[in-house]
């Protein structure tokens, strides 16, 4: 879409609850009001434009104890 920009965060960021993750900018200083509405509906059809996930567990004692193992060898 021309004239207007989405900027997010990098990906894999760690956020906080209620930080911004992502901002719009129009570029010209001024643009129809078509052009903010197209954005607009493009926005809502998304059905979300980011997505946060959280952390997934991991399990590392496993993996520590094979390097232990291997190398007491």
């Amino acid at each position: 879409m021309p004239d207007v920009i989405l900027s997010t965060l990098s990906n894999n960021t760690q956020v906080s609850k209620g930080e911004m993750l992502a901002g719009t900018k129009v570029i010209p200083l001024v643009v129809p009001e078509q052009v903010i509405s197209s954005a607009e509906k493009a926005a809502a059809a998304s059905m979300g434009v980011v997505k946060v996930l959280p952390f997934s567990k991991r399990r590392w004692g496993s993996s520590l104890q094979a390097v232990k193992f291997l190398k007491a060898e």
